[in-house]
């Protein structure tokens, strides 16, 4: 790439800022519930705030039927019955912040609430309905079960699903989702929307269209999950970008689960220095033990029990807040609960605090078949790593095509292509991505820099290293089909890498007169060249999984990715070989928010596949994320896809004749 070519690039990837809008979702307050927190919606609504999001979409849980309905029992009237489900309205439109627009008009909150008995059933409905009544100007009832809402600037629309009956509880995330959308595919006559939106489910899944119909997304709740009707494990609020020109929406997940655990919460109470000391004690040891007995207390500090239960009553007459409650059954004391429903506030981790890391992951490349979408790789994917300003790139293994199980004579290989031939062009799609990558970053860079710079060696090195981006691969089984033939896996393309990279890049630098010691630049690409299984990143230190299991896809579409979360003990794990795409979030004490993506491929077809009627994702990964002191607390997703299903070349093409016209 010449000097004007790579200017080129950096002008046309800024030049494309794509059209878009943002919605914010929530789903689960549980209003009623032990769980709900009034903190976990204001907390939300900073993110929407700060997201800048068009309207507000509630999906399933605005109320917790099965929590509030014993309350309504306890009366007798209908006109009581009637002002107890008022009353829930109002103090739900009192505790639902208001957020504006910048041009000051009140940014709309939709509610589409579940006809399942374990959710709203009828009294979400009831409940909305009042609150559309108190709030008139930005709370609106949108019905049960789904509603679709449009994108008019963008000719887009979102179709939100709620379950309308409860779900039986199973491990795996995608089972309801994926059920709820294949029912409301198969009762409605309406055209597929964009994007399916599915409430109700605890969990944060994202899946490109391919072997789905259309992209969707599940939503995780914004309450304090206190048990498991399906498989719910997630926390927080979805922001989902869409795009005028780009089918696949941009899915953020904020994860509030850190915040919500038993410990955390009773972190957040403040003792005051002002009690006396007793008093101090047996406020910090409730915040370390929680729900206590006496005799723990007296256990844990000096003075007797009698003199314990005292300090307890006059923490009580002091005022403070939460009080400390006595649980007679259990014979314990602890914070009063209401308090951390109604009073405790949440905030995300201080900018201070913060780091961010950014990748792109691609599996089953398969260069030397005739479907893999060459030019999609070469030229499209290093355009989507500089718009998004993306250090790392992760390839999942299948690099190569392979001869075996008679794939040369059955037409799915480049004509007269043997394993190193197919070894030496991976490489040079491989080269193609980190060297226009790097051609743009440079050039850009060095056009920054005063004519002082530019003579300071220490400046152009770490110019080097920063417009370089890291490249972390293990084989597949493709790859590792010459192993009976008594070759090394991936050796050849490994080479060939180092080699074409290392050139490529002594070419561009000479072109702008820029020159570096060469056992510099040698070290610096092979540092940035890396095959390994596991890797910590470079800023965060978060630790990423590279995996390509030798097994084949499921039914079930989050299987593999959460066996893979189960067996892994890092924070991202990222998965090749099954040809199908999906994002799956997980959460444990240990690690906190992890994150599974399972990869694609490059090619459009197999002839393996086709004949069993199975569709391939033709995406890569790409997941941005925010952590701080290493808990991952944001992730931004999305699957970037060719979308042409054509093949680049004839079976009849020279692997010659392939390079030219991929000109690389």
């Amino acid at each position: 790439m010449t000097q004007n070519q790579s200017v080129k690039v950096v002008e046309m990837v800024k030049s494309k800022a794509q059209v878009s809008e943002s919605v914010g979702f929530i789903s689960r307050i549980d209003f009623g519930s032990p769980g709900y927190r009034r903190g976990l919606l204001e907390l939300a609504f900073d993110v929407f705030r700060k997201e800048k999001v068009k309207f507000i979409v509630l999906v399933t849980g605005l109320v917790s039927t099965p929590a509030l309905k014993p309350l309504l029992t306890q009366h007798k009237t209908k006109e009581d019955k009637l002002a107890l489900i008022h009353s829930f309205a109002e103090d739900l439109a009192n505790d639902i912040p208001r957020l504006t627009h910048e041009d000051g008009k009140p940014v709309k909150i939709y509610i589409v609430t579940s006809q399942a008995t374990t959710y709203d059933s009828w009294l979400g409905r009831e409940v909305a309905a009042r609150m559309h009544i108190l709030r008139p100007k930005d709370i609106f009832f949108r019905g049960e079960s789904s509603a679709r809402f449009v994108l008019p600037r963008l000719g887009r629309d979102i179709w939100a699903l709620a379950p309308v009956k409860a779900a039986w509880r199973g491990d795996y995330f995608s089972t309801v989702p994926e059920r709820i959308i294949r029912d409301k595919q198969k009762q409605s006559s309406q055209k597929y929307p964009d994007v399916y939106v599915v409430g109700g489910t605890a969990s944060a899944i994202l899946r490109p269209q391919g072997e789905m119909p259309r992209p969707y997304i599940s939503l995780p709740a914004l309450h304090r999950i206190m048990e498991v009707n399906t498989s719910e494990n997630q926390i927080g609020v979805t922001v989902l970008e869409i795009f005028k020109d780009t089918a696949e929406p941009f899915e953020k997940n904020y994860s509030f689960k850190d915040m919500v655990s038993p410990e955390s919460e009773r972190s957040n109470v403040i003792v005051p220095d002002t009690l006396p000391k007793l008093q101090q004690d047996i406020l910090n040891e409730l915040k370390r033990m929680g729900p206590s007995t006496v005799g723990l207390l007296e256990d844990a500090l000096p003075p007797s029990r009698e003199t314990i239960e005292k300090a307890i009553v006059a923490i009580n007459a002091s005022g403070f807040k939460p009080q400390i409650m006595h649980n007679e059954k259990a014979g314990e004391y602890q914070f009063d609960p209401v308090w951390f429903q109604s009073e405790l506030k949440y905030n995300l981790p201080a900018d201070e605090s913060v780091s961010e890391d950014r990748m792109l992951a691609f599996s089953c490349l398969h260069a030397g078949s005739v479907y893999t979408e060459m030019k999609f790789f070469a030229n499209s994917v290093p355009e989507f790593m500089l718009r998004h300003n993306i250090d790392i790139l992760i390839g999942c293994g299948d690099f190569i095509q392979g001869l075996k199980h008679d794939l040369a004579t059955s037409g799915e290989t480049i004509d007269g292509t043997n394993y190193t031939d197919h070894e030496r062009l991976s490489s040079k799609l491989v080269n193609a991505v980190i060297t226009k990558v790097f051609d743009a970053r440079f050039s850009d860079g060095l056009a920054k820099l005063s004519q002082r710079a530019k003579k300071s060696s220490a400046i152009i090195e770490n110019l080097i290293n920063a417009s370089l981006i890291r490249f972390y691969y293990i084989n597949g089984n493709h790859d590792e089909w010459v192993v009976p033939l008594g070759m090394s896996p991936l050796a050849i393309f490994h080479r060939d890498l180092l080699g074409g990279v290392t050139s490529d890049i002594y070419a561009i630098l000479t072109e702008h007169g820029v020159t570096v010691d060469s056992n510099f630049l040698k070290t610096t690409i092979e540092d940035h060249i890396v095959k390994t299984k596991i890797f910590a990143l470079p800023l965060t230190g978060l630790t990423v999984d590279v995996s390509h299991p030798h097994m084949g896809r499921a039914s079930t579409s989050s299987l593999r990715s959460q066996e893979m979360l189960r067996k892994s003990q890092c924070h991202i794990c990222m998965i090749g070989n099954f040809h199908i795409a999906i994002k799956t979030a997980q959460w444990d004490s240990v690690l906190g928010q992890r994150i599974a993506m399972q990869q694609g491929s490059i090619v459009w077809k197999t002839n393996f596949e086709d004949g069993k009627t199975k569709l391939l994702d033709v995406v890569v990964a790409y997941l941005r994320v925010k952590s701080a002191n290493g808990r991952i607390f944001m992730t931004e997703a999305m699957y970037y896809g060719s979308g042409t299903e054509n093949p680049d070349l004839s079976k009849s093409d020279p692997l010659e004749g392939v390079l030219k016209n991929l000109n690389i």
